[in-house]
């Protein structure tokens, strides 16, 4: 089984997260403060530490300019790339700012393109993307389908509500939102990127 990176943003918590056991955690600016309040030490901090306003506690911490390119939690994303992660569970990234929630959405397509999957995980809805591959959902939920990165073409939805096969998504009509499965379904693109958010 492979090893999962638990990045922990500074955005909304509607609940407890729950960390898998032996999962590397890096805490991108201000996610340090939720993880000292749950009374653990992030094996990473990074970020310009604008938001977190006091020193930060990590066992390892690479400190950021104030004027960068990048997001704090983009920034972990890479680092946990780059250590070899290829499972991303990403806590605190939806709610609060809309501009970081879109900016986190944008990050998962970077992991899909760059052979990982990501999660952003916010209470019971969670949002992963893939890309030129397929998605099991395995217990009964609803789920919705964008094609939010750009034209996402030979999709197939089997064992849904709504059912489709070898259509194609666009990023300017919603066709793929409001589904649900009883039982699970399987999602695939052949050509493109897929957003898929379940709750």
């Amino acid at each position: 089984m492979e090893k999962i990176c638990c990045v922990f943003a500074a955005g909304e918590y509607k609940e407890k997260p729950i960390i898998p056991e032996g999962a590397f955690i890096i805490a991108a600016d201000g996610g340090e403060k939720i993880l000292l309040s749950m009374g653990i030490k992030s094996d990473l901090t990074l970020g310009d530490f604008d938001s977190l306003k006091t020193n930060p506690q990590g066992k390892e911490i690479i400190r950021y300019p104030v004027k960068k390119d990048d997001t704090d939690t983009h920034l972990a994303i890479k680092e946990g790339l780059l250590r070899g992660y290829k499972i991303f569970y990403i806590f605190g990234a939806c709610g609060g700012r809309l501009d970081h929630t879109i900016a986190n959405m944008q990050s998962l397509s970077y992991l899909a393109e760059n052979g990982a999957r990501g999660f952003l995980i916010n209470g019971n809805e969670m949002i992963t993307a893939i890309k030129n591959s397929s998605f099991k959902i395995e217990k009964e939920c609803d789920f919705s389908v964008f094609a939010l990165s750009g034209i996402a073409e030979g999709v197939s939805i089997k064992g849904a509500l709504y059912e489709a096969e070898n259509i194609t998504l666009t990023p300017s009509i919603p066709l793929g939102v409001s589904n649900s499965t009883s039982s699970g379904a399987e999602i695939s693109v052949k050509n493109g990127t897929l957003h898929i958010l379940l709750r």
